[in-house]
């Protein structure tokens, strides 16, 4: 099945003071897509289910990841595991993050 989703046909929301997603309300029963931008500490939490692999579209910024810390830049790619606790912080950070499986909100635990 083809699909194109237009950048006005998606759907941003602010998640906390320094990031917002734009949903693209495109999920497949394997994975599903969405942008982040973050400017600023977006928090620590951890999904249970699903991988989550960050394509950096632009900016720079810092994922921790279970207590390690990885310098980011445009052009990389960052997967965290299920059960891996995140922190990220950006500088005008923008990301692809591709789920799966799909995102599903009862699956992240915050800190």
């Amino acid at each position: 099945m083809s699909v194109l989703i237009k950048r006005n046909q998606a759907e941003s929301f602010k998640v906390d003071e320094a990031t917002v997603i734009t949903r693209y309300n495109f999920s497949t029963r394997d994975y599903d897509m969405v942008e982040i931008i973050v400017n600023g500490h977006h928090g620590t939490m951890r999904n249970k289910t699903s991988t989550k692999s960050y394509y950096i579209i632009s900016g720079k910024g810092t994922f921790e990841i279970d207590g390690t810390a990885y310098q980011v830049e445009a052009g990389d790619i960052i997967t965290v595991n299920p059960n891996s606790w995140l922190s990220i912080t950006g500088h005008d950070l923008r990301a692809l993050i591709i789920t799966n499986p799909p995102f599903n909100a009862d699956d992240e635990e915050w800190k």
